[in-house]
Order: C-alpha cells, then structure tokens, then sequence
C-alpha cells in the first residue's frame, strides 16, 4: 500500500545501486504468533532484500542492519536511493495472555489418571483441589515474560521504537531519495518522521511472498492498489483513550474516521486513503432510487444505485478502488457526518474508461429506532459522494428522500 510518493520517486529503476537498511529487511516476518501463527516450510518466505534481490539482479543492492547508524548513513549515501524497513513483530504486538487470565482454568485442571487410580478419587480430591487453588494462586501473582510468544498484546503506542526513527532520520540525511517501508498489523503513527521522506510503503506483515510483491511495486512491474481500512491519525491524542487491562470500555459513535471529522481533525492517512502509479478520474455521477423489485442482488429491498464512469489517465494500468459515501440529513439525532457505503475495485487499462452502477441498499444509509424497532431512512436531502478517500471534496450529487420504515 503506497501511501506517499513525493515526486514521485517510485518505482524506481532495476538498475544502478540501492541500500537495504533494516533488521526486518533480511527475517521472514509473519505477524503474531498466537492463533494466527503461520509456519511456512524452512526458507520458503521470501524477505524484503531476497525478494529486491531477486527481482533486479542487474542491480547493486547492499544491506545493513542498521545497529550502526553511521555505517547504515554511509551505505545510504553512497547508493543511488535507499530502502529502509522497519516497523513491529510479535514482540510488539499480538495476543496477549497474563497469567492470571488462565487462573480460573487452572483451579479446574483434573489430577493424572495414574495418581486417581493410585490413591482413589474420594481420597485425592481435597488435596488435589487444594494444590490447584495454590497454583491459580500463583499464577495470579505472575506476569508475561517480555519476549514470550503471548506477552506483547495491544499496543499503548503507536509510534516506532525510538531506534528505528533514529534510522529513518540518520539515513533520510544521508540519501533524499530514501524509501520507508513500514511493517505491522494495525496503525503506526508517522508524524515525527513521514515528511522527512519522499516515500512510504505500508507493507503490513507481508506473508510468505510478500518480498516480491514488495519488488514488484517498488520497480513498478504492479500499481499498488491498496487502501486503508482506518485512518491513520497525526496524534495518538486524536483517538479515545485505551487501557489494555480495563474490564470495560464504552465507545461511542465516534470513533475512526467518523470520530476526527467529528472533532474537525485531518488524519495523517485518511481512511481509503492509498496512492496509485496509475491516474483515475471520476465523472457524470448519478444517483437515483431503486424500488424493490427493480434490481437483482436484493429484489425485496428498495436500493440506491449510484452510476459513474471511472477513467484511468494514465500511461500504465492500475485497478481504482471505487468508494461511495454518503452524508445524510441529520435532523433527526447525532449522525456521523460523511460515511461509506459502498465500495468496488475495477482494473482499468491505460486510457480506459469504465462505466459502472453501484447497488447501495437503503438500510446503509438509515439509522436504528429504538422506539420502532425497526431501521428508518431519514427524510431530507442525502448527499452522494464518490471520493478516493473518507476526507476528500470528491465528486458528489444531492438527493432528496422520504422517511422509509425498512422492513426485516
């Protein structure tokens, strides 16, 4: 997911030199290794250096961890671009697991089929079920050993490690043509450090061919199409408060993108937000009402089809991630002021253009009733967007409903 591109610098040429900077860039980094562990046959993971690599082997391309800053400043600067990937693992994040969760189950664990038939069941219990009360006792008192496979659990931060904005900034001096390539499972928040660099590239954990699918953008080969599914904020201050151990925690209606409209702050990364080597443009937006029986994905629901025409400028195909938002009336009660309702890719070759008609059931564009139990459409005017991300002015058409009780 290509989320900056000044210049642009990407893709970059396979030829000439580039320095590879980063621990990640050289380990397979799979994610967390609780119940969504993955474990690939030996050597099988192709890591970001392997996948650069491979995919240009006319190419220069030399690594450092990046412990030493100078030494990984030095290699930036006397490379043609650099290439630095940082970002967490398992250790920063994942499923989390205190001892004194399983408490409760250890009071219940049953006591060895060989010491029941040795010294009877009537015999053993209270002794047994003293020893286990002793042990979840125990394990109350405990804590996660830091590095254990089920110690990290949701972040309190969403920024880098303090070592790893010090790379990013020591080799963005040495080399302005320098790429960051974060790797992670959820939000990092680059404020500090993201104008500092003239490209990022989310890269999430990339799975077991995710270097060359790394390669294959950064050398232009694919379109990076990716879009966020949250925004990404410019301040941890922007989101609600979090404690990872509260027994509770009540969200409202704002939160996400729906939260930094609310308060009239931009994200960093808006929410659908991704950039394209390709260009698309939108026009001739339509929107009209579709009663039941009218259209075939849900014929006993009334829809809103939205119809547009999708155009790639550009001299390279890409796929267009086509997203429609709606924002309602309001009148009625609090209601998120701009949200999506829909949502299609569409390949497009260069200089193509596409028509198409999106489906958007009535109910995504109603609220709940408690008092009817039942979803009720809003009667005023409803503004229809298509936008490339949640905060963009988009292209955007007015339409004026009835109030609707909608049925099941």
């Amino acid at each position: 997911m290509l989320l900056r591109n000044e210049g642009p610098l990407l893709p970059l040429p396979a030829t000439g030199s580039l320095a590879v900077i980063g621990r990640l860039a050289a380990l397979p980094n799979l994610g967390d290794r609780g119940s969504s562990d993955t474990r690939p046959a030996a050597g099988s993971v192709v890591t970001p250096l392997a996948g650069l690599r491979a995919a240009a082997p006319a190419m220069a391309i030399r690594h450092e961890e990046g412990r030493n800053l100078a030494a990984a400043a030095a290699l930036a600067a006397a490379s043609e671009a650099a290439v630095v990937v940082v970002g967490l693992d398992w250790r920063h994040e994942g499923e989390h697991i205190h001892p004194g969760d399983i408490a409760p189950v250890l009071e219940q664990v049953p006591p060895p089929a060989a010491l029941v038939r040795w010294l009877g069941w009537r015999r053993l219990r209270p002794l047994w079920r003293q020893l286990t009360r002793l042990i979840a006792a125990l394990a109350r008192l405990g804590s996660a050993r830091p590095g254990s496979h089920f110690a990290a659990g949701d972040r309190t931060c969403l920024g880098l490690p303090a070592g790893q904005l010090r790379l990013i900034r020591a080799v963005a001096a040495a080399n302005p043509r320098t790429v960051v390539v974060l790797m992670g499972g959820g939000a990092i928040v680059c404020e500090q450090w993201r104008q500092q660099v003239p490209a990022i590239l989310l890269l999430w954990y990339p799975g077991e061919q995710g270097g060359a699918a790394l390669a294959d953008v950064i050398f232009g080969r694919v379109s990076p199409s990716g879009r966020l599914p949250f925004a990404l904020p410019s301040s941890e201050a922007h989101l609600p408060p979090f404690n990872p151990r509260a027994r509770r925690l009540t969200y409202d209606l704002w939160h996400g993108y729906r939260r930094l409209r609310h308060q009239g702050l931009a994200a960093a990364f808006p929410f659908g937000w991704g950039l394209s080597y390709a260009a698309f443009a939108h026009e001739g937006l339509v929107a009209q009402l579709v009663p039941a029986g009218r259209q075939q994905a849900r014929p006993e629901e009334p829809a809103l089809a939205v119809s547009v025409v999708v155009r790639n400028a550009a001299a390279v195909p890409g796929d267009e991630v086509l997203q429609v938002y709606v924002e309602p009336p309001g009148l009625r009660l609090p209601r998120a002021a701009r949200q999506l309702v829909g949502f299609q890719r569409l390949s497009l070759d260069a200089g193509q253009a596409l028509p198409i008609t999106l489906l958007i059931p009535l109910r995504r564009l109603a609220y709940f009733d408690e008092a009817r139990d039942a979803f009720v459409l809003e009667a005023g005017c409803h503004r229809v967007l298509v936008a490339p991300h949640a905060e963009a002015r988009g292209l955007a058409v007015e339409l004026t409903l009835g109030e609707r009780v909608l049925e099941g």
